[in-house]
């Protein structure tokens, strides 16, 4: 429910203008000073819901903010910077990360969707994020440069710097299809 304010303001800043618009229209076109003075609260409380918004961080928001850095070191083939966002108690996920970037030298990597995100419970500290993105890049298995939308799914905790690190993550084929 309270989706539409910790996520995206714009349903009630979008409400918030259009309803500080039409009470000044009535103020001008009534004279009165009580349509000012709700035009002026309406504004400020609008200008107030957007700046909670902004200020407070989500998990999901922190979490997509990990993703696009990933994307990034993907792009880069920047294994070292993937790698440090996984997790010291997941070794083998290092291991397949080094091994999956090592087969394929990628040109473009970009996050282009969220399937969903299942944010911790409390007393845990665990996320999974769903998403699709789009690359392109060479290997020797393919001959070429190729282009592919992959399903992406990441696991993360949090450590005890209270930061999101990876566990796991699993890749779906580009021939599986993409459904977000």
């Amino acid at each position: 429910m309270i989706y539409w304010l910790t996520e995206n303001s714009t349903v009630p800043m979008v409400t918030g203008v259009i309803l500080t618009l039409i009470f000044i229209g009535l103020a001008f076109s009534s004279r009165e000073k009580v349509m000012v003075y709700i035009a002026i609260g309406i504004g400020g409380l609008t200008f107030c819901t957007v700046l909670c918004e902004r200020l407070y961080v989500t998990e999901q928001e922190e979490v997509t903010s990990i993703l696009s850095e990933l994307a990034d070191f993907v792009a880069t083939n920047n294994t070292n910077g993937i790698v440090g966002y996984v997790a010291a108690e997941a070794e083998v996920t290092k291991q397949r990360v080094i091994s999956d970037m090592g087969r394929a030298t990628f040109e473009s990597c970009r996050v282009i969707g969220t399937n969903y995100f299942a944010g911790s419970q409390p007393g845990k500290n665990e996320a999974e994020i769903c998403f699709a993105v789009s690359v392109s890049g060479s290997s020797q298995e393919i001959g070429g440069t190729s282009f592919g939308q992959f399903k992406v799914t990441v696991n993360f905790i949090k450590d005890k710097k209270d930061k999101w690190k990876i566990v796991d993550y699993q890749v779906e084929s580009p021939l599986a299809g993409v459904s977000l």
